[in-house]
């Protein structure tokens, strides 16, 4: 799999694209889901947005709970705990 630059997961409106909203958005993942999307002419991330109090406000009452990335402007991802790692060598 090729790791697309930044500049090809999200677009100049902000939308997110559809690989990067599959693999680390988690979208249609149930309570892995990140809480932080929100869809306004596609899925955009509202963390650290003026949307994100409102997204965090409704968030108890979705399935969505997921905290995937450290949204815009980089969207990283978070480092894989020695404790996951270990899970994943057995």
């Amino acid at each position: 799999m090729t790791i697309q630059p930044l500049s090809l997961m999200i677009n100049a409106a902000g939308v997110i694209d559809q690989n990067h909203l599959l693999i680390v958005c988690g979208l249609k993942a149930g309570t892995g889901t990140c809480r932080y999307l929100w869809h306004n002419k596609g899925y955009r991330c509202a963390k650290g947005t003026g949307m994100e109090q409102a997204v965090l406000e409704r968030s108890s009452r979705k399935l969505a709970q997921g905290d995937n990335c450290s949204g815009p402007p980089s969207f990283d991802l978070p480092l894989v705990s020695e404790r996951n790692m270990t899970a994943c060598k057995r």
